[in-house]
């Protein structure tokens, strides 16, 4: 019973990012950011150099940040439109559990099956925003979750430690609409990125129902 819960939570990782969508996430520009920025402006012009050269490595480090899950995120908003489910699952988990998802008998040839709707190749234009940096609690929930996970799929001398993480929103667009800053999203989604030491960065969906 508890294997087959465990295979339903997996498997509807997928489907938990192609119904979520959030119709009202934030835009990414409103005059409430454009009054914050200047309000840091103003600040700036204040800073001595030692503040201004902290300030500057926390930004440049919020942008590194930014630019590596943009690459996981993208991989992963398009291994699941494209119905390439192994590709999208092996960005949610640490390694030695996408392996166990991947030789378990059910899961595994869930995961290589053909998607209902067939699999395809097309590309998408993937925006992602990072929102709050996650606090301690949340990277602790993420880590328990990831153990249980091991721990239920026997997974042996699993380790996990997440040292950061983010709230992040994605909005994805047809390609051919890339240039086109008046095109609406047609999918909007919330998750958390989180960073395991030794892994990298995974797309954590924080709508499970089976995270506690």
């Amino acid at each position: 019973m508890k294997k087959t819960i465990l295979s339903v939570a997996v498997l509807s990782i997928l489907a938990c990012s192609a119904v979520s969508c959030d119709s009202g996430s934030k835009s990414s520009s409103s005059p409430a950011e454009s009054t914050s920025a200047s309000t840091a402006a103003t600040q700036a012009s204040t800073m001595s150099p030692e503040e201004a050269y902290e300030n500057l490595k926390a930004l440049m480090s919020d942008f590194t940040d930014w630019s590596e899950i943009k690459d996981v995120a993208e991989v992963y908003y398009t291994a699941a439109f494209n119905g390439v489910k192994e590709e999208a699952v092996k960005c949610n988990y640490p390694a030695k559990i996408f392996e166990a998802i991947k030789n378990d008998p059910e899961l595994g040839e869930s995961l290589s099956a053909t998607d209902i709707f067939g699999t395809s190749d097309n590309k998408y234009d993937i925006g992602i925003f990072l929102d709050n940096e996650l606090s301690e609690s949340e990277l602790k929930d993420i880590e328990k979750f990831y153990k249980d996970r091991a721990k239920a799929f026997e997974v042996k001398d699993f380790k996990c430690k997440v040292t950061k993480g983010y709230d992040i929103r994605a909005s994805v667009k047809d390609y051919e609409d890339k240039d086109n800053k008046d095109a609406e999203p047609f999918f909007r989604d919330n998750a958390k990125a989180a960073f395991i030491e030794g892994e990298g960065w995974k797309i954590f969906k924080d709508k499970y129902e089976y995270i506690n």
